[in-house]
């Protein structure tokens, strides 16, 4: 797309950032109605963050910022589904994909209330590593022991969410 087909807001952003990187004048502020404005680094176009170099770095670190809890709310989703199913009380099409770790011996780990992992089908497919019946119970046996053991659903929708927010904001 050549300049003369950019959008006027386009290019009327892009030679201010211009101007702002070749102005002497990056201390500049000025008072309005007894407040005082002083000059930024970035500006925001659209919900676009124009920076002084032009690099889009503060757009990006804070779209990707913006996705975390979009990953948070997913795995959210699926360990309550998960409880729900390895507790017999969610839906029988789910508990049929979720079955208890039994070890073939008594083994310490037996106590520690771990999902069995299911066989993959086939090895690297990518289909049968994203299915509810292989993450659910891989990211249940992530789980602390404690929360794993949640007597309730609201006691555990409760403890799974203090879990997630101390993972995803560290």
């Amino acid at each position: 797309m050549g300049a003369s087909h950019r959008p006027a807001d386009l290019c009327s952003s892009c030679r201010v950032c211009e101007e702002y990187k070749t102005s002497p004048l990056h201390d500049l502020s000025i008072t309005v109605d007894g407040t005082v404005v002083a000059a930024s680094r970035s500006a925001r176009n659209l919900g676009v963050v124009l920076d002084d170099r032009l690099d889009f770095k503060e757009h990006i670190r804070a779209t990707a910022r913006s996705c975390r809890p979009v990953a948070a709310r997913i795995r959210f989703k699926v360990l309550t589904l998960a409880y729900t199913a390895a507790n017999r009380t969610g839906p029988a099409y789910l508990q049929d994909l979720i079955q208890n770790y039994v070890p073939a011996q008594p083994l310490r780990s037996s106590t520690t209330g771990r999902l069995a992992l299911p066989p993959l089908r086939v090895k690297g497919s990518r289909s049968s590593r994203q299915s509810f019946s292989t993450l659910a119970p891989q990211w249940c046996n992530e789980l602390p022991i404690p929360l794993r053991y949640t007597r309730t659903l609201p006691a555990f929708r409760r403890g799974l969410k203090t879990h997630l927010f101390r993972l995803h904001l560290d």
